[in-house]
């Protein structure tokens, strides 16, 4: 077989490729002339140049009665199309329904669980108004057992007071012979109970005459300062306590942050000071219902340290940026004490406070023009404060027929008149006379230096020296208004002091008033001029001061132990003294002899 034959076998043999063609690559072992190109191989070989197509295979013939079926298979799913598409539609509607059902419940759910949250917050608020009118009540429970308390103890130390009046009446040099226990008369010859009675029962004969009857030790309660302590606060140097009536109510939590240094905390004062030294800053920072700045009084006995706890609040003041303060009291020697309580505290330390003494300065002269006085604390004497000579241009006005002023207005504020004008004959009105505190007065020369918007601390240092406020025959008088009398009172009966201090505090509305006194409300009265208390007033149950006295003398000591008791649950007082644990005495009488009487009856007819 020549080369031909053999590349017409191959070709023959070759699988087709993609056109139907043999493949070159099938070919390549095959050919005998692998080297040379295609065309010229077919050549060769003896085929045509050109690339037969291979015929594709006659399609698949379908009878007549196989496309029949298949139209009838086709025409069943339709039927079959046709008949599902209702269910279809129905099982959509269906699911839109179901997820409508599904939003409304869920709709449904949140409004009850809004309701219920609102149900919740509502309870929640009534739970919160029952809790608060409870602890108002239990309040008023605590003051009421209180006062009940206080009442008992005053009503056992009345009965012991009578006993010891009689036993003293008893006793010898009275002019009454001594009873046995049996209450007969020793008779001559016979032995009394005290001479028959062995040696060894003198102590239990002592006891029996001893005063008290136990019950004036609980009249006091002990302060405790331990939560201070904890912190790292000194503890006062004596045991100190209080009336056990105001043991009864608590000081509101101060919620007041102490700007003062950190060595006066711990050094300079003590943490029963501190605590007086924060209620107190606490308390002014709150105002009146007629706007004036809430005052606090600061009723501690002698060996409390008021004058510390003064130097503190001034010092505090100074902290927060307030560089004047008013210090007034009894004395000008007094103005060592204060200086003397400032250095303690380490206050002196610190630029710009320092004490002027009102008195080295003239009347009508210009504080801030003098050196050193942009700041400091101003020391002075009520005395001087009442001091000077204001301008009158006609005669002090006195109630009158021919009076033009309407009396009726009666008990008008007493910071209202400090003009009052006086027709005279010609019925000329410009004639006025002003009421003591005008240009001139030391007062005026006082608040000048302070100007109108001070909020500084005014310390009211002895504040029972402002006493008799209220003259006392204007609140026996049945007509405040009978002939002599003054506003409601008695002009002359009444203390310049006093109407000095309540003066003040109305032009200074603003200021940081502190009342500084052991003995400040010995009697009703002598409340009158502690105007920044809130005990009477607009937002009070007392129209004025006059209403609020009288109710104090109408109900007695028990009356003014609830308004103490009052006073301190709202945070606006103070009273603390030395403890008296295991202070013992002793009462003796001892008769005197006819020179001693007659000395004592001189000098009462003195």
């Amino acid at each position: 077989m020549d080369a031909r034959d053999q590349a017409r076998a191959a070709w023959e043999a070759a699988p087709a490729g993609l056109t139907g063609q043999p493949s070159v690559t099938a070919l390549a072992g095959r050919i005998p002339y692998p080297n040379l190109p295609g065309g010229q191989a077919r050549k060769l070989i003896g085929l045509p140049t050109g690339i037969p197509q291979r015929q594709a295979p006659p399609p698949p013939t379908v009878t007549a009665s196989k496309k029949s079926a298949n139209l009838d298979a086709l025409q069943a799913l339709r039927n079959v199309a046709e008949q599902l598409r209702p269910t279809n539609s129905q099982s959509h509607l269906a699911t839109a329904q179901a997820a409508q059902a599904a939003q409304a419940a869920q709709a449904a759910q949140a409004s009850r669980t809004a309701g219920a949250l609102k149900a919740a917050q509502a309870a929640q608020a009534a739970q919160a108004t029952w809790a608060v009118q409870a602890a108002h009540a239990a309040s008023h429970a605590n003051m009421a057992n209180a006062a009940h308390a206080a009442y008992l103890s005053q009503a056992a130390q009345s009965r012991k007071l009578f006993e010891i009046r009689q036993a003293a009446q008893r006793a010898p040099g009275r002019g009454k012979k001594k009873e046995n226990k049996k209450g007969k008369l020793p008779q001559p010859g016979t032995a009394t109970a005290a001479q028959e009675a062995p040696a060894g029962d003198d102590d239990e004969d002592d006891d029996s005459n001893e005063i008290g009857d136990g019950d004036e030790e609980q009249a006091y309660t002990n302060v405790s300062t331990a939560k201070l302590e904890a912190l790292g606060l000194r503890r006062h140097p004596d045991p100190v306590a209080q009336c056990s009536s105001l043991s009864f109510v608590e000081s509101p939590e101060a919620d007041y942050t102490c700007r003062l240094p950190a060595h006066v905390i711990k050094n300079g004062i003590s943490a029963l000071q501190f605590e007086a030294v924060r209620l107190a800053c606490y308390k002014q920072e709150f105002f009146q219902k007629d706007g004036s700045r809430c005052g606090f009084f600061l009723g501690d006995g002698p060996g409390v340290g008021k004058g510390r706890q003064v130097a503190a609040m001034i010092l505090e003041g100074f902290c927060c940026g307030r560089k004047k303060a008013v210090w007034f009291s009894a004395c000008g020697d007094l103005a060592q004490d204060a200086l003397r309580d400032m250095r303690d505290i380490g206050a002196l330390e610190y630029k710009g406070v320092r004490i002027h003494e009102l008195k080295k300065a003239k009347p009508g002269q210009q504080l801030a023009t003098m050196p050193q006085m942009d700041s400091g604390v101003l020391f002075s004497t009520y005395a001087l404060l009442i001091s000077g000579s204001s301008k009158q241009k006609g005669k002090p006005a006195t109630p009158s027929a021919t009076s033009p002023l309407d009396f009726k207005d009666k008990l008008s504020p007493l910071s209202e008149i400090d003009e009052i004008i006086v027709a005279d004959e010609s019925g000329d009105e410009d004639n006025k006379a002003e009421v003591k505190f005008g240009d001139g007065t030391r007062m005026q020369q006082i608040i000048d230096w302070l100007g109108p918007d001070f909020d500084g601390l005014i310390v009211l240092d002895e504040a029972h020296k402002a006493k008799n406020c209220i003259a006392k025959d204007a609140l026996k008088d049945e007509d405040p208004f009978a002939p002599g009398k003054f506003m409601g009172h008695d002009k002359t009966s009444e203390s310049k002091t006093a109407r000095a201090v309540v003066e003040l505090q109305a032009r200074l509305p603003q200021a940081r008033i502190l009342y500084v006194s052991a003995t400040g409300a010995t009697e009703a009265e002598n409340l009158g001029y502690m105007t920044r208390l809130g005990l009477w007033g607009k937002g009070t149950a007392f129209k004025d001061q006059y209403e609020f006295v009288s109710m104090l003398k109408k109900r007695g000591v028990g009356a003014m132990e609830l308004v103490a008791m009052e006073l301190k649950m709202h945070g606006s007082y103070l009273a603390r003294t030395l403890s008296y644990e295991g202070v013992l005495f002793e009462q003796k009488v001892i008769d005197v002899d006819d020179f001693v009487k007659e000395t004592y009856d001189l000098a009462v007819d003195l």
